[in-house]
């Protein structure tokens, strides 16, 4: 089975290359990486692109944690 990614999907993707590097300034960001992620992940489940979803949440599962790591 082949996964098509629509113009969103590649939008998310691109949110992803500008979260990561910015995610060192802060609790604040890394908060939102997640948020973003969880996002993502339903938008992915939603349009039938399970594989997507469940690597948005795999990623929203690693920023909380991170995020729970920073904030202490």
């Amino acid at each position: 089975m082949r996964v098509r990614f629509n113009p969103g999907a590649r939008l998310n993707l691109a949110r992803h290359e500008v979260r990561i590097p910015t995610a060192a300034r802060g609790p604040h960001y890394v908060l939102a990486f997640a948020a973003a992620c969880a996002l993502s992940g339903a938008y992915g489940f939603l349009q039938g692109a399970w594989p997507f979803g469940f690597v948005e949440t795999v990623w929203m599962a690693v920023a909380l944690r991170r995020w729970a790591k920073v904030r202490s």
